[in-house]
């Protein structure tokens, strides 16, 4: 096809889209087009979207659909935004290899949330069971251990800061960082944000702990009740946070009373 007069004040960007193995010449309207009859560019919203043309000076990868631009003039601005439809449309094709709510024996418990960080799927589980029923944070409960076990999603390195810190003998943490529950051995305390993601997932992973699922009876698993649990995050020398499993709130509680713990784990893919 040819381009129209559009093409002649710069405004389009002549370019050939190869779709499903057929080349085809297209002409797209760059940025500052003034002309009403020039589209808006569209997203590519599945790998066989015939609207998916890519802007860009070089050859750039979208589901299925590779666009060449004859014009190496095209501007920067369409560049980025080329490569922001192409991490959305890969985001939407990412597959995972484990559901959200799904019991991994030899993970060590039920998936609860999930991410990909571009290089590796990335899974939080959550133990079959509580570790304990009435453990306090810590037994040093007028000391600041700092920002090293104040992280809101590092809650390894905040349980590891717990136990490390001088004095300390018993707490929540440690009781996390020694179990070998389900034959692991990296379980950790969770942080406030971990348990707010495991909140947010409760329908999911109860269902699977209570034995409602397809994957049916869990030995010894117990569900996520409506009770207090301890956070690895610790909010000052006196508190830390807890967790809220009644209503879904968070705060800040004297180190030395007594809550839940349900420990977690991570792994990569």
């Amino acid at each position: 096809m040819g381009c129209s007069s559009c093409q002649q004040n710069n405004h389009v960007v002549p370019s050939t889209h190869v779709h499903n193995q057929t080349s085809q010449t297209h002409c797209e309207c760059a940025c500052g087009c003034e002309e009403p009859v020039c589209p808006t560019p569209q997203p590519c919203t599945e790998i066989t979207d015939s609207k998916c043309i890519i802007y860009t000076d070089a050859a750039i990868k979208c589901g299925n659909d590779t666009v060449v631009a004859q014009d190496t003039s095209v501007s920067t601005a369409l560049n980025q935004l080329a490569a922001y439809y192409c991490t959305q449309i890969n985001e939407i094709l990412a597959e995972y290899t484990y559901e959200i709510g799904q019991y991994v024996a030899s993970r060590g418990g039920v998936i609860f949330h999930r991410y990909n960080d571009g290089t590796n799927e990335n899974y939080l589980v959550i133990d079959t069971t509580d570790i304990s029923t009435s453990s306090v944070w810590s037994n040093i409960d007028t000391l600041l251990i700092g920002t090293v076990a104040q992280s809101t999603w590092d809650g390894l390195s905040n349980s590891n800061a717990i136990v490390a810190q001088v004095g300390f003998t018993s707490g929540a943490a440690n009781d996390c960082l020694i179990s070998t529950n389900n034959s692991q051995t990296d379980w950790y305390l969770p942080t406030i944000d971990e348990l707010s993601l495991l909140w947010q997932n409760r329908f999911n992973v109860n269902r699977t702990l209570s034995g409602n699922s397809s994957l049916g009876t869990i030995v010894g698993a117990t569900q996520i009740g409506y009770n207090n649990y301890w956070c690895s995050t610790e909010y000052n020398a006196n508190s830390a946070w807890g967790f809220n499993f009644f209503g879904g709130s968070v705060s800040n509680n004297p180190k030395n009373i007594t809550y839940y713990v349900r420990a977690v784990r991570k792994f990569s893919l």
